[in-house]
């Protein structure tokens, strides 16, 4: 009967520790695709035909249509 136990708790602790990290994921998730809907509204709001979009340690500039389809992309994938 001890192994049972002992199996079921193994199983038990398993499970909570693939959902705390689902957990984690899911809220990294959230909070990637608020930070992508802030930067949407942003780019909705400005009138320039050019914004800067950062590229690994750099800042490119980049047509505004460009980055926000860009940007529509990654929250829908995100999104999904």
């Amino acid at each position: 009967m001890a192994e049972v136990d002992q199996a079921k708790i193994a199983e038990f602790e398993k499970n909570r520790a693939q959902l705390m990290n689902v957990s984690a994921q899911k809220q990294q998730m959230q909070m990637q695709s608020m930070a992508l809907k802030q930067a949407l509204d942003e780019l909705t709001k400005t009138k320039e035909k050019k914004v800067f979009k950062a590229v690994g340690n750099i800042l490119i500039q980049q047509e505004t249509t460009v980055v926000k389809k860009e940007l529509k992309e990654k929250q829908e994938s995100l999104d999904k």
